[in-house]
């Protein structure tokens, strides 16, 4: 069995790793742009004392993205209210503060070091805390590719990735 994370599916995936009976026929773990910290310097607001109240009233009781072509706008969420922020910023810090030298299962860290919506700095620092064997890629972008790097590979934001990224994936996963 091979659990694949991204962004904060990856921040799911990571607290998942600590529970070593849910763990135990898992073969290896993949994050894709995993979301070990926001990369946005006000993120920390998200976790501060009743944010859930104040800070839709800075900025704003809804998020909106402009989606990035048609497919974009037909199959992600885009518009999602400012509320939904403080759990995922809440995942992100608990699994923060959690220790994975224990953790023994193999895993892949496939990302961007240009990505603008997580901080790459802290995948790496997370994979160097890694327990288990580990593989990192850095994903090398194309202008036609997601403008924020951050969603890497798929057909409707970066095509010119998949294939590579399938290869890369499934070259790991044979390995194990």
């Amino acid at each position: 069995l091979i659990v694949m994370g991204t962004s904060t599916g990856g921040t799911l995936t990571a607290a998942l790793a600590q529970d070593k009976a849910a763990i135990k026929n898992i073969a290896g773990f993949i994050f894709i742009s995993p979301n070990f910290a926001i990369n946005n310097r006000a993120a920390t607001l998200l976790t501060w004392p009743f944010a859930r109240h104040w800070v839709p009233l800075i900025i704003g009781d809804w998020q909106q993205t402009v989606p990035r072509n048609d497919l974009h706008a037909r199959y992600w969420t885009t518009d999602y209210p400012t509320i939904a922020l403080m759990p995922m910023a809440a995942l992100v810090k608990a699994v923060d503060d959690l220790d994975f030298a224990e953790v023994d299962v193999p895993a892949l860290f496939y990302y961007s070091p240009k990505d603008q919506v997580v901080v790459a700095e802290k995948i790496a620092e997370f994979a160097k805390k890694w327990g288990g064997p580990h593989k990192t890629v850095m994903v090398d972008l194309r202008a036609s590719d997601d403008i924020y790097a951050h969603i890497i590979a798929g057909d409707i934001v970066s095509p010119a990735q998949t294939q590579i990224a399938v290869d890369e994936i499934l070259a790991w996963i044979r390995a194990l």
